[in-house]
């Protein structure tokens, strides 16, 4: 799969219907590492959930034609940080959840994660 162009994706903030959602039936299928600036800058702001598992998520969706669209979750996972200080690193691990692994590595790729 190649990269996709923004319009071939869409976040929680183009559709508003996600912003509300508790869960997206995702679950853990890995991690990346990138900057919260990074994740802003390719998705826009996330989802501030601050509660005891979860202070920021982002729910990308992967359209594809004449397929079923990916659905994937960015997420920080019981972080003993400040949301200001995570929003500072240079770096950090995200856990990346999704329906299934190879959906979920076809999306890493495509979406460059």
């Amino acid at each position: 799969m190649t990269a996709v162009k923004e319009k071939d994706f869409f976040t929680h903030n183009d559709d508003l219907r996600f912003a509300d959602l508790v869960s997206v039936d995702t679950s853990l299928k890995g991690t990346t590492i990138l900057s919260y600036r990074e994740l802003v800058e390719k998705f826009g702001e996330p989802i501030i959930r601050c509660d005891d598992k979860t202070i920021f998520e982002w729910i990308v969706v992967l359209k594809r034609k004449d397929l079923i669209d990916i659905i994937i979750t960015i997420y920080d996972w019981k972080e003993n940080r400040s949301p200001q200080l995570i929003r500072e690193l240079e770096e950090m691990e995200w856990n990346v959840g999704g329906h299934t692994l190879r959906e979920v590595r076809l999306a890493c790729e495509a979406l460059g994660i």
